[in-house]
């Protein structure tokens, strides 16, 4: 599977270390390796993202819930996350 996002939000992504490399397809958008999109699909590499965004006091139940992220790439794990994040 290849995902696709423009230059401007994999430099971000880069910048914070959740996307290592992608190529620039015809369409003048990044193209990131299907490890990668997997990753960003799973929801996981979003807690690192998330705790950056947050205030220092925050509710610990948010922090928690960031800290129980699970690291697969099977439909069920994909539900468990995305249903922490949401």
């Amino acid at each position: 599977m290849v995902l696709e996002i423009s230059a401007e939000v994999f430099k971000w992504l880069q910048g914070l270390g959740l996307v290592k490399e992608a190529k620039r397809n015809q369409n003048n958008l990044m193209e990131v390796s299907e490890d990668t999109a997997n990753r960003l699909m799973d929801g996981f590499v979003l807690g690192p993202l998330l705790r950056t965004f947050l205030p220092n006091k925050t509710d610990e139940d948010k922090l928690k819930k960031i800290d129980a992220l699970k690291e697969n790439s099977t439909p069920a794990i994909r539900l468990y996350n995305w249903g922490l994040l949401t």
